[in-house]
């Protein structure tokens, strides 16, 4: 599958980020699911930046993974290689404020697996947060060439909602 993008913006720690065209790029793998989201791996080659396969990431629906947990973070390490050994870009990034990193998918961080010494670009180098597919640590340098792992979260369906507010209303007229 190939991917074209225009602009693209994504709020990321309050901020709005205005993304400008990017590259193609190719779906390598996907979707693959997990706890009930979907994955895919994206490439794009040489221009794969945190930013580009962010707002790819964006065009399907989704973001760069959120990890929460040990359990996710083994899986994405042990699924995304079997497509190429290449380090892979997650959703973690401290753009809005050095040092306070931040889930684009706007979820709080409850989890992390940093490598030694990381994270270890106090100088604002790097913003984005990558994960090395060997072990599946994370560090904030520069990465060179990433894939991007993509989450895309379902929508809870209309059944489930129309069930939610039967029961709210059920117990509105109880009381």
């Amino acid at each position: 599958m190939r991917l074209r993008l225009g602009y693209v913006a994504c709020l990321v720690g309050g901020l709005v980020v205005i993304m400008a065209e990017v590259a193609w790029g190719t779906v390598v793998a996907g979707p693959l699911t997990y706890n009930d989201h979907e994955y895919y791996l994206v490439d794009q080659g040489d221009s794969g930046s945190w930013t580009n396969l962010e707002a790819e990431a964006v065009t399907l629906g989704g973001h760069l993974v959120t990890i929460n947990d040990a359990a996710e973070n083994e899986w994405v390490r042990s699924t995304f290689p079997a497509f190429g050994p290449h380090n892979m870009w997650i959703g973690l990034n401290d753009i809005a404020k050095e040092g306070l990193f931040e889930w684009v998918s706007g979820e709080p961080v409850t989890y992390t697996n940093w490598g030694p010494g990381e994270p270890g670009a106090p100088d604002g180098i790097s913003d984005f947060v990558g994960m090395t597919f060997s072990d599946g640590l994370w560090g904030d340098r520069g990465w060179g060439s990433v894939r991007g792992v993509v989450e895309v979260v379902p929508e809870p369906s209309t059944a489930v909602l129309v069930g939610a507010a039967s029961i709210v209303a059920l117990r509105r007229r109880r009381t």
